[in-house]
């Protein structure tokens, strides 16, 4: 698990054209015969802190499958 303060370090490394990208949350999971592994990605929606657990929360919305 990684802080907030890794984040913005990480964040003032990057170039200026990245600042305009779109910000995603990854899902890394592996297959039920653990052959392969595969990814989710969903967009951030909302962003928020949870004081009492001293967490800050990146949210998406679940995607709904068809």
């Amino acid at each position: 698990m990684i802080n907030l303060k890794e984040i913005r370090d990480w964040i003032d490394t990057l170039p200026e054209e990245f600042l305009e990208f779109n910000v995603m949350n990854a899902e890394e999971c592996t297959s039920i015969n653990n052959i392969s592994t595969y990814k989710f990605d969903r967009p951030i929606s909302s962003l928020n802190v949870n004081k009492e657990n001293k967490e800050v929360l990146f949210i998406n919305k679940k995607i709904k499958k068809n």
